[in-house]
């Protein structure tokens, strides 16, 4: 009797209890590591949780800040796009930045929203992000070095 009871249970505890899969993706574009000044930025994502958007963050290697792009990328299925991420400045030519792909909650993207208030309307000096957001998180990095 116990153990028909745990067949006929068996399925439902197993969907219940499966643990969910972890988040992955990669960076597919750029390919090459020396880029301009504005460089395609897009890659794919699976295991997505709910709520969760793709954003787009690049880290300036020596400073350590995060400039988010200042929307979530477009996810079609499981490919993402960022259309053209900035990298930074003209007085930045030959210096490395890692370009992050990140998984980022309601959260953590009020959070962006914030930073870029500040930036743009209320004419806070672009600092950058000294994290990403609570809860982030990190689906490929890729260092690249900006040439022109």
């Amino acid at each position: 009797m116990v153990l028909a009871a745990a067949f006929i249970a068996g399925p439902w505890l197993q969907d219940e209890e499966a643990p969910t899969k972890k988040p992955t993706g990669s960076i597919e574009q750029p390919r090459n590591p020396a880029v301009g000044e504005r460089v395609e930025f897009s890659g794919d994502v699976q295991h997505r949780p709910a709520g969760y958007a793709v954003w787009a963050f690049v880290r300036d290697v020596d400073g350590g800040l995060f400039y988010p792009k200042y929307s979530p990328c477009t996810l079609q299925g499981g490919e993402w796009d960022c259309a053209y991420l900035r990298v930074g400045t003209k007085d930045t030519l030959d210096k490395q930045s890692d370009l992050h792909a990140v998984l980022v909650d309601a959260e953590g993207a009020a959070q962006i929203k914030d930073h870029v208030i500040d930036v743009e309307f209320r004419k806070i000096e672009n600092e950058g992000m000294k994290a990403l957001p609570p809860g982030a998180i990190v689906l490929d990095t890729l260092r690249v070095t900006r040439v022109s």
